[in-house]
């Protein structure tokens, strides 16, 4: 049940769930996880027109009894729609191969890649425990975290023709999850943490992030401390990765989430951002010229090279992502919104296009 909420939870959920639910709950339509076409005119998404459906009567929360959380792809513009899967398990965390040719997405029974047309359609991996996955920067390889119950999580590679390479990277008494390949395809970038995989995503108290060589295989500690929930790891080079992770204000007890970038070779880290309370939601332009971060119902952007912030949109929402459109002019943003503001409030997913300057706001999907 432990798993199932948190899946749910990662997806954006639409409903606060309580024990005192009384029968079957609709939420509204949900649009989240997007991600940009490597040519940037179109977008993939997660859907959901109706469901999940919950029933009351499990004293820990409740009961799924049908999920409908699926994949469609837009276009820019929000326009030409189309739902490229039809099934009723969890179709989550898409992405784009960097040719275009497929996207990739962790289906409820394994992982699949799907051609952007919804034909093709194809499982790579049989496994209802895979987290996220991640392409080689050729587009022939994923590699992937899976994570089974009271086991530490493992992460393994998959090639587009289904040959699964025995577990690349295990560790001890560790959890190894959430890879993100380096730009020259040579090296994968992990968070390990300790003990089994339940909750690292969202529950474990610390991380450390390491860097594992394909070549030779062997794996490094790149921070030097534990850190509080690692979120966002990307390369920003060969050499350099960013990521964000919770913190204490100075001479506070306030707690707020710190862009960090290191150096793997040096492990030099430094913070970026450090002004910036509240915020958690961080993305860089594809050029590294620009940051955009999210705090609390205000967008900005920031040059990287100094923080000279400009607010670009204001908003009611939870942002949950946040990414740059490759011509750097506007961001793609997944937020979820409160429908009522009840005991048992709703929220609907969305997802918006932000211009650099703040000049054009549109959202892309429809309310219910």
């Amino acid at each position: 049940m432990k798993k199932r909420l948190t899946n749910l939870l990662f997806l954006g959920s639409a409903l606060a769930l309580t024990a005192c639910m009384d029968g079957p709950q609709v939420p509204p339509k949900i649009a989240s996880m997007p991600a940009w076409s490597p040519t940037g005119d179109r977008i993939v998404y997660v859907c959901a027109d109706d469901g999940p459906f919950i029933s009351s009567g499990d004293p820990a929360f409740a009961e799924y009894t049908e999920y409908a959380y699926e994949i469609c792809v837009m276009d820019k513009v929000g326009n030409h729609k189309v739902r490229l899967t039809h099934n009723k398990t969890v179709d989550k965390y898409p992405v784009w191969s960097p040719d275009g040719r497929y996207i990739a997405f962790i289906g409820g029974d394994g992982l699949y890649t799907i051609t952007p047309d919804g034909t093709s359609l194809h499982r790579l991996v049989d496994s209802r425990w895979i987290q996220k996955a991640s392409w080689s920067p050729d587009g022939n390889r994923l590699a992937f975290s899976e994570c089974r119950p009271e086991h530490a999580a493992q992460i393994s590679i998959v090639n587009i023709s289904n040959e699964v390479l025995a577990p690349l990277i295990t560790e001890d008494g560790m959890s190894s999850e959430n890879p993100v390949w380096s730009p020259d395809g040579n090296r994968l970038a992990y968070q390990s943490s300790a003990g089994n995989c339940w909750g690292t995503w969202g529950f474990n108290d610390s991380s450390r992030l390491r860097v594992f060589d394909i070549s030779n295989s062997t794996s490094a500690q790149i921070t030097s401390n534990d850190l509080k929930y690692v979120y966002g790891v990307s390369w920003l080079s060969n050499n350099d990765l960013t990521f964000y992770s919770q913190g204490r204000v100075p001479g506070s007890d306030a707690i707020q989430f710190y862009l960090y970038v290191v150096n793997i070779d040096t492990q030099e880290q430094s913070k970026q951002l450090e002004q910036v309370r509240y915020g958690r939601t961080y993305a860089w332009s594809y050029d590294k010229a620009l940051i955009a971060y999210d705090t609390v119902n205000q967008l900005y952007v920031t040059p990287s090279s100094a923080f000279r912030p400009t607010l670009v949109w204001k908003h009611e929402g939870l942002v949950q992502d946040l990414s740059w459109s490759v011509d750097k002019q506007y961001i793609l943003v997944s937020s979820s919104e409160p429908v009522t503001w009840t005991l048992n409030s709703q929220y609907t997913n969305s997802i918006w296009l932000v211009s650099q300057d703040g000049t054009e706001v549109t959202r892309l999907t429809e309310d219910r």
